[in-house]
């Protein structure tokens, strides 16, 4: 469904190589500021995001309209936002983790606003810090994921996995056996 951009104030949220539609009526053309900001955008409104995005920027749609003014540039009629947002990635990816021990997971790139979470819920507990305690005292060796979701977009997050041990396995691991 293309957004109607015209008096609607909007902002929306793109990964790589995501699209979107926009209509305006009375647009005579589409652009994007800043110049030689990242994707494109066709005569028809369609905005398609690159390919790779290494770090948030916000590039602007521009609907113009026709007529144009004597010098031939085009007034302006609204814009709209789009924050284009790498992929979250947990850091790190796959642990190992003994029973009742602490880890702090990051996310890349770095200073995103994340909540974390973590399934199932009895493996532990985990902080806003992103801070993982496990429980301490597994009856099984499970395997935990860490959540990092991008604050206000559920649809923009990145997982890591844990591997929980199991107290008795982790006695076994010291003692060598």
């Amino acid at each position: 469904m293309p957004i109607d951009i015209l008096g609607n104030n909007v902002h929306i949220y793109l990964k790589a190589s995501e699209n979107e539609r926009f209509l305006a009526a009375g647009v005579k053309t589409w652009a994007l500021e800043p110049p030689g900001a990242f994707g494109t955008i066709d005569e028809a409104g369609m905005y398609v995001a690159p390919d790779t995005i290494s770090k948030q920027v916000q590039v602007y749609v521009v609907a113009k309209c026709a007529p144009l003014t004597p010098g031939g540039i085009a007034p302006e009629l609204d814009r709209a936002v789009i924050t284009l947002s790498p992929e979250i990635k947990v850091v790190p990816e796959d642990c190992d983790q003994p029973p009742g021990d602490s880890r702090v997971f990051t996310v890349e790139p770095p200073a995103q606003e994340v909540d974390w979470s973590i399934t199932p819920p009895s493996a532990g507990t985990i902080t806003a810090a992103g801070a993982y305690t496990a429980t301490s005292h597994p009856e099984e060796t499970k395997t935990v994921v860490i959540t990092a979701t991008r604050r206000g977009h559920v649809e923009h997050h990145g997982n890591a996995t844990v591997h929980l041990m199991s107290v008795s396995f982790y006695i076994n691991w010291l003692v060598g056996y």
